[in-house]
């Protein structure tokens, strides 16, 4: 059957690429070779997987169809595997998970210390993302767990835990507001600030809070990464807006100072562990689930 031939990997490659040419550079066959497994197989089933277009391949109906299909089996093969090696003890295999840019260096660093202890052949991988392709990523089983920043909720999505973060004030050690016990948005306006870019959602919590108080700082810097606005605000160039999560490294080492602001009504940020309801974990990825699960619910 076509479902266990070579056309599966074959036509994975072409559709990731939308080119025959670089699935066959991929694959190390010809580009000829991945569009005769590919015709065999749309005659057999009787309609195309892909439009040929000047400009590439393109998924038909039937095409996206079929990916979903041969992609989930993929993961379900994959997790297969995983349960195999733990019925032999072997304790091998690979874990695969999605995190939003804040969240990766403090939580999971941490997590995965404790998890190579119990599991020291087993490897992991780590995917950073914004917080919708998270979701996507659980959803589509692409990733055995993932940890976003206020999720919608969706069918097929189970959230294990969640912790809020309030938007704060981190500021260098040496910053004039470092000594204040408590810190407004209004005290910050002074200074330039430091600021999350637009495709990251730590931005749209600054926005509504920028509304909400009829603010217009002066901005010194945005970026789409944590920790490239940590490096800017330790250099003394303004105030950074973030939570203590995004800071927490810096501060407990003491090269950063972050103040909670006062304000009313602030926005939370709600760190979320989520799961595919369908999907079922090797034994290593349900030990690395429950020690992420046990640093957001300690």
């Amino acid at each position: 059957m076509w479902a266990f031939s070579r056309f599966v990997r074959y036509f994975d490659e072409a559709a990731r690429h939308g080119s025959m040419r670089r699935a066959g550079d991929v694959l190390h066959v010809s580009s000829s070779s991945v569009d005769r497994q590919i015709l065999k197989v749309e005659e057999e089933i009787g309609l195309p997987l892909f439009e040929r277009l000047p400009q590439g391949l393109k998924l038909t109906a039937a095409g996206e169809q079929v990916l979903h299909a041969v992609r989930k089996w993929q993961s379900e093969i994959l997790a297969l595997q995983s349960r195999i090696e733990d019925l032999k003890g072997l304790k091998r295999g690979k874990v695969v998970l999605a995190v939003v840019e804040g969240a990766a260096s403090e939580f999971v660093a941490s997590a995965a210390a404790d998890f190579h202890h119990s599991y020291p052949a087993v490897t992991f991988e780590v995917l950073i993302y914004g917080a919708n392709r998270v979701t996507e990523a659980v959803l589509a089983g692409e990733v055995d767990f993932g940890l976003t920043i206020n999720p919608h909720l969706s069918p097929g999505l189970s959230i294990i835990a969640q912790k809020d973060f309030r938007v704060g004030a981190v500021i260098a050690s040496d910053h004039p507001l470092a000594s204040r016990k408590q810190v407004r948005l209004s005290d910050c306006l002074p200074y330039k600030i430091v600021v999350a870019e637009p495709s990251l959602d730590l931005r749209l919590i600054v926005n509504q809070l920028m509304a909400r108080a009829s603010a217009r700082p002066e901005m010194v810097a945005s970026s789409n990464s944590i920790m490239l606005m940590k490096e800017i605000v330790m250099r003394g160039m303004g105030v950074g807006l973030m939570t203590q999560m995004d800071a927490d490294k810096e501060v407990q080492a003491g090269t950063l100072v972050y103040r909670p602001l006062a304000d009313k009504l602030i926005p939370t940020s709600r760190l979320t562990l989520c799961v595919n309801v369908e999907r079922q974990l090797s034994l290593a990825a349900n030990s690395l689930l429950g020690v992420v699960k046990s640093r957001l619910n300690p």
